[in-house]
Protein backbone atom coordinates (compact mmCIF):
# COMPACT_ATOMS: atom_id res chain seq x y z
CA UNK A 1 0.00 0.00 0.00
CA UNK A 2 2.62 2.35 0.94
CA UNK A 3 4.76 1.57 -2.22
CA UNK A 4 1.63 2.13 -4.28
CA UNK A 5 0.71 5.93 -2.83
CA UNK A 6 4.55 6.44 -3.02
CA UNK A 7 4.36 5.62 -6.65
CA UNK A 8 1.33 7.68 -7.46
CA UNK A 9 2.94 10.32 -5.89
CA UNK A 10 5.97 10.52 -7.76
CA UNK A 11 3.81 10.39 -10.76
CA UNK A 12 1.92 13.56 -9.40
CA UNK A 13 5.15 15.38 -9.22
CA UNK A 14 6.40 13.97 -12.56
CA UNK A 15 3.36 15.69 -14.05
CA UNK A 16 3.53 18.63 -11.67
CA UNK A 17 7.17 19.19 -12.89
CA UNK A 18 6.29 18.58 -16.71
CA UNK A 19 3.25 21.41 -16.34
CA UNK A 20 5.93 23.80 -14.75
CA UNK A 21 9.14 23.59 -17.35
CA UNK A 22 6.49 23.69 -20.13
CA UNK A 23 4.81 27.18 -18.90
CA UNK A 24 7.99 28.29 -17.80
CA UNK A 25 9.35 27.36 -21.54
CA UNK A 26 5.92 29.14 -23.16
CA UNK A 27 7.02 32.20 -20.44
CA UNK A 28 10.04 32.73 -21.39
CA UNK A 29 9.31 32.65 -25.58
CA UNK A 30 6.85 34.68 -24.77
CA UNK A 31 8.45 37.72 -22.97
CA UNK A 32 7.79 36.12 -19.42
CA UNK A 33 5.42 38.12 -16.65
CA UNK A 34 8.23 41.18 -16.58
CA UNK A 35 7.76 42.34 -20.32
CA UNK A 36 5.81 44.72 -21.17
CA UNK A 37 3.42 45.01 -24.29
CA UNK A 38 6.19 44.75 -27.28
CA UNK A 39 8.80 42.44 -25.21
CA UNK A 40 9.11 39.05 -26.48
CA UNK A 41 11.24 37.46 -28.72
CA UNK A 42 10.95 40.32 -30.84
CA UNK A 43 9.61 40.61 -34.38
CA UNK A 44 10.46 37.92 -37.40
CA UNK A 45 9.84 39.45 -40.61
CA UNK A 46 8.53 37.33 -43.57
CA UNK A 47 8.98 37.73 -47.31
CA UNK A 48 10.96 39.18 -49.78
CA UNK A 49 11.43 43.17 -49.38
CA UNK A 50 12.82 43.12 -46.04
CA UNK A 51 16.20 44.12 -46.78
CA UNK A 52 15.51 46.94 -49.19
CA UNK A 53 12.66 48.23 -46.59
CA UNK A 54 15.42 48.31 -43.71
CA UNK A 55 18.24 49.73 -46.07
CA UNK A 56 15.65 52.33 -47.52
CA UNK A 57 13.55 53.61 -44.07
CA UNK A 58 16.22 53.20 -41.43
CA UNK A 59 18.42 55.86 -43.41
CA UNK A 60 16.32 58.14 -41.54
CA UNK A 61 14.08 56.32 -39.04
CA UNK A 62 13.34 53.07 -37.24
CA UNK A 63 12.40 50.69 -40.15
CA UNK A 64 9.61 50.17 -38.08
CA UNK A 65 8.33 46.54 -37.82
CA UNK A 66 5.69 46.10 -40.04
CA UNK A 67 3.26 44.83 -37.78
CA UNK A 68 2.67 48.23 -36.07
CA UNK A 69 0.20 49.22 -38.64
CA UNK A 70 -2.50 47.80 -40.71
CA UNK A 71 -2.40 47.26 -44.47
CA UNK A 72 -4.45 50.46 -45.18
CA UNK A 73 -1.95 52.66 -43.30
CA UNK A 74 1.02 51.05 -44.92
CA UNK A 75 -0.72 51.77 -48.32
CA UNK A 76 -1.61 55.62 -47.40
CA UNK A 77 2.10 55.71 -45.98
CA UNK A 78 3.64 54.53 -49.16
CA UNK A 79 1.65 55.93 -51.70
CA UNK A 80 2.21 59.70 -50.20
CA UNK A 81 5.98 59.09 -50.38
CA UNK A 82 6.80 62.87 -51.89
CA UNK A 83 5.46 64.00 -48.12
CA UNK A 84 6.35 62.03 -45.98
CA UNK A 85 5.57 63.76 -42.45
CA UNK A 86 6.94 66.61 -44.20
CA UNK A 87 9.62 65.28 -45.89
CA UNK A 88 10.08 63.66 -49.84
CA UNK A 89 11.38 60.28 -49.66
CA UNK A 90 10.33 58.77 -52.94
CA UNK A 91 12.03 55.69 -54.17
CA UNK A 92 12.11 54.41 -57.66
CA UNK A 93 8.54 52.52 -58.50
CA UNK A 94 10.37 49.47 -58.47
CA UNK A 95 11.95 49.91 -54.77
CA UNK A 96 8.22 51.42 -53.73
CA UNK A 97 6.39 48.61 -54.72
CA UNK A 98 8.88 45.70 -53.11
CA UNK A 99 8.89 47.61 -49.84
CA UNK A 100 4.90 48.28 -49.88
CA UNK A 101 4.16 44.75 -50.56
CA UNK A 102 6.92 43.70 -47.43
CA UNK A 103 4.58 45.55 -45.49
CA UNK A 104 1.07 44.71 -46.48
CA UNK A 105 2.39 41.24 -45.82
CA UNK A 106 3.58 41.38 -42.67
CA UNK A 107 1.06 44.18 -41.52
CA UNK A 108 -0.96 44.00 -38.54
CA UNK A 109 -4.16 42.54 -39.26
CA UNK A 110 -2.84 40.08 -42.32
CA UNK A 111 0.54 37.77 -41.88
CA UNK A 112 1.47 38.91 -38.13
CA UNK A 113 -1.81 38.89 -36.60
CA UNK A 114 -0.88 37.17 -33.85
CA UNK A 115 2.76 38.81 -33.11
CA UNK A 116 2.02 41.27 -29.98
CA UNK A 117 3.31 44.09 -31.96
CA UNK A 118 0.26 43.59 -34.42
CA UNK A 119 -2.26 42.69 -31.42
CA UNK A 120 -0.81 46.35 -29.81
CA UNK A 121 -1.31 47.99 -33.24
CA UNK A 122 -4.70 46.88 -33.52
CA UNK A 123 -6.37 47.50 -29.87
CA UNK A 124 -4.79 50.80 -30.53
CA UNK A 125 -7.63 53.22 -31.13
CA UNK A 126 -7.59 54.66 -34.77
CA UNK A 127 -7.35 58.58 -34.71
CA UNK A 128 -6.50 58.93 -38.27
CA UNK A 129 -2.88 59.49 -37.82
CA UNK A 130 -0.56 57.48 -40.08
CA UNK A 131 2.56 57.90 -37.40
CA UNK A 132 3.13 55.06 -35.20
CA UNK A 133 4.05 57.90 -32.65
CA UNK A 134 0.64 58.72 -32.33
CA UNK A 135 -0.81 54.79 -31.80
CA UNK A 136 -2.36 55.16 -28.03
CA UNK A 137 -0.50 52.44 -26.80
CA UNK A 138 2.37 53.85 -28.10
CA UNK A 139 1.71 57.65 -26.34
CA UNK A 140 0.23 55.53 -23.16
CA UNK A 141 4.30 53.75 -23.06
CA UNK A 142 6.08 56.76 -23.55
CA UNK A 143 3.86 59.51 -20.92
CA UNK A 144 6.30 59.68 -18.44
CA UNK A 145 9.17 60.59 -20.12
CA UNK A 146 9.43 64.52 -20.58
CA UNK A 147 9.50 64.64 -24.26
CA UNK A 148 11.35 67.85 -24.61
CA UNK A 149 13.77 67.36 -21.64
CA UNK A 150 14.72 64.18 -23.03
CA UNK A 151 13.69 63.59 -26.85
CA UNK A 152 13.47 66.67 -28.54
CA UNK A 153 16.17 68.73 -26.64
CA UNK A 154 18.31 65.43 -26.27
CA UNK A 155 20.97 65.69 -29.18
CA UNK A 156 21.63 61.53 -29.27
CA UNK A 157 17.79 61.51 -29.35
CA UNK A 158 15.29 64.09 -30.97
CA UNK A 159 12.77 62.46 -32.25
CA UNK A 160 10.33 59.67 -30.75
CA UNK A 161 11.27 57.92 -34.42
CA UNK A 162 14.64 57.55 -33.26
CA UNK A 163 13.58 54.08 -30.91
CA UNK A 164 16.85 52.20 -31.44
CA UNK A 165 18.47 55.51 -29.31
CA UNK A 166 16.84 54.59 -26.30
CA UNK A 167 15.50 50.58 -26.66
CA UNK A 168 19.11 49.86 -28.83
CA UNK A 169 19.76 46.99 -31.17
CA UNK A 170 16.55 45.51 -29.55
CA UNK A 171 14.15 47.92 -31.37
CA UNK A 172 15.42 46.39 -34.98
CA UNK A 173 13.88 43.14 -33.73
CA UNK A 174 10.74 44.74 -32.17
CA UNK A 175 11.60 44.24 -28.95
CA UNK A 176 10.74 47.46 -26.61
CA UNK A 177 10.99 46.03 -23.68
CA UNK A 178 10.85 48.80 -21.10
CA UNK A 179 13.74 47.34 -18.77
CA UNK A 180 16.20 47.56 -21.48
CA UNK A 181 15.33 51.42 -21.89
CA UNK A 182 18.66 53.46 -21.87
CA UNK A 183 17.77 56.84 -22.09
CA UNK A 184 21.02 58.60 -23.90
CA UNK A 185 22.56 61.77 -21.60
CA UNK A 186 19.71 60.08 -18.49
CA UNK A 187 20.05 56.71 -15.97
CA UNK A 188 18.76 54.04 -17.39
CA UNK A 189 14.67 54.05 -17.59
CA UNK A 190 13.13 52.98 -14.83
CA UNK A 191 9.22 53.18 -14.77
Amino acid sequence: MQTANMTNNIKKLSLITLVVAASSTAMASDGGFFSNVFGGNGYQPTGQGQEIYQEECSACHLAYPAPLQTKDKWLKIMSSLDDHFGDNAELAAETQKTITDYLIANAADTNGESSKLSKFARRSRDNGSLRITDLEGFKRKHDEIDKMRMVVNNPDVGSFSQCSACHGDNAQKGIFDEDTVKIPNFARWDD
